[in-house]
């Protein structure tokens, strides 16, 4: 990448830019006018920011994608660059300089990475005239809220052949074939409020029954394909009074449809009965956020990506994940998609980073994937 020092102020001049999920609204306009300064037309689409590219090779059409927002506590960034031992650094940064946030807030990698490298290649684009067939770009909103951006899209407006998503923990040569779909699930138990001190038994404590229910749910890591959890617990008045109501909320998630139906229909089952044991009630919903994809190893999203990263000196691997993304949507439109690894750690935290070397990796196999869909002898 021969301008890495704009690539991180890119980056930089991102992360600094609020952006929780639901306001991405100056995120979206800074990146907009980014691409116009450098001479692009993008386009504004239920809130995502859209681009279309048109190639001078003929090949696939091919699409990138990234999400603005990010996770709260995520205003008021104020990143800096350290060397491994903690000690801010200057330009020029070495590849072992990791950014991070001041420590208050995330850092916002998430996905900021990906649009930072994105427009450095669109940069690049315009200095060195390299081949490039047609290309789609999508910046997201309302990813990590439910993927609300990318199910506002249409596989017609997306217009491409295949798509690769910026946006998992691995490592950067990673690609992601396989990902879960997602249940949340919500119980409601319903037992009969009483006054604690006077009348404790004419009341059901909705609490205790609630904690006997978790009890026997299976949470965790159900096995290699299969999780489940239970996030948030709600209910109850004051003290002196015997909770007539509680509500669990958790998630289910399996790269198998099978094996995610059964285990949803167990925890709904294990409710009931405990609830109706105890003389209480239980009400279950259950609402699919998102469904599983998994693509086979020859598909030509996935080698493409293969041949790129081998091509800049990466040891690519195929991965199956755990986690869903803008990805799960894209592919049950019928648009083949697969997840790159970023090589982000700790997202989601204050102990969020990356170090310049993996963001400058980032944008060199962006750039390698789009010229390798270019390459006229090769029939994807």
């Amino acid at each position: 990448m021969k301008n890495r020092d704009r690539l991180v102020q890119t980056f930089l001049d991102l992360v600094r830019i609020d952006s929780p999920s639901g306001k991405e609204e100056a995120c979206a306009l800074w990146v907009k006018n980014h691409l116009e300064g450098l001479g692009y037309r993008p386009t504004l689409h239920k809130g995502n920011l859209l681009l279309k590219i048109k190639g001078d090779k003929e090949g696939p059409k091919i699409l990138f994608s990234t999400h603005l927002d990010t996770v709260q506590p995520g205003e008021g960034v104020k990143p800096k660059i350290v060397d491994p031992d903690g000690n801010l650094v200057q330009s020029p940064y070495s590849d072992d300089a990791i950014i991070r946030s001041s420590g208050d807030t995330i850092l916002g990698a998430d996905d900021k990475a990906g649009i930072a490298a994105i427009l450095e290649v669109l940069a690049t684009l315009k200095e060195e005239n390299f081949p490039i067939p047609d290309l789609r770009f999508a910046f997201t909103v309302g990813e990590e809220i439910g993927l609300l951006g990318a199910k506002s899209l249409d596989k017609e407006v997306l217009d491409s052949d295949w798509g690769y998503v910026l946006d998992s923990s691995g490592p950067v040569g990673a690609i992601i074939h396989q990902a879960p779909a997602q249940d949340n699930i919500r119980i409601e138990v319903r037992g009969r409020a009483a006054h604690a001190g006077i009348a404790p038994e004419a009341g059901l404590n909705a609490i205790m029954v609630a904690g006997q229910i978790l009890t026997k749910l299976p949470l965790g890591r159900i096995d290699a394909e299969t999780t489940s959890n239970i996030g948030k617990i709600t209910g109850g008045v004051a003290t002196n009074i015997v909770p007539e109501r509680v509500v669990l909320e958790g998630e289910a998630r399996s790269r198998s449809l099978e094996k995610l139906d059964a285990l949803v229909a167990q925890m709904q089952d294990i409710a009931l009965d405990v609830a109706e044991a105890f003389g209480a009630t239980a009400e279950i919903e259950v609402d699919r956020r998102y469904p599983s994809f998994s693509l086979p190893e020859s598909a030509s999203v996935i080698r493409a990506f293969l041949k790129a990263a081998e091509g800049i000196g990466l040891s690519p691997t195929v991965q199956g994940s755990g986690g869903g993304s803008d990805g799960n949507i894209f592919n049950s439109l019928g648009l083949p998609t697969a997840v790159l690894g970023m090589s982000w750690q700790d997202i989601h935290t204050t102990e969020e980073r990356i170090s310049v070397g993996n963001l400058v990796r980032i944008a060199k196999l962006v750039r390698a994937v789009i010229e390798t869909c270019a390459e006229e002898e090769t029939k994807w």
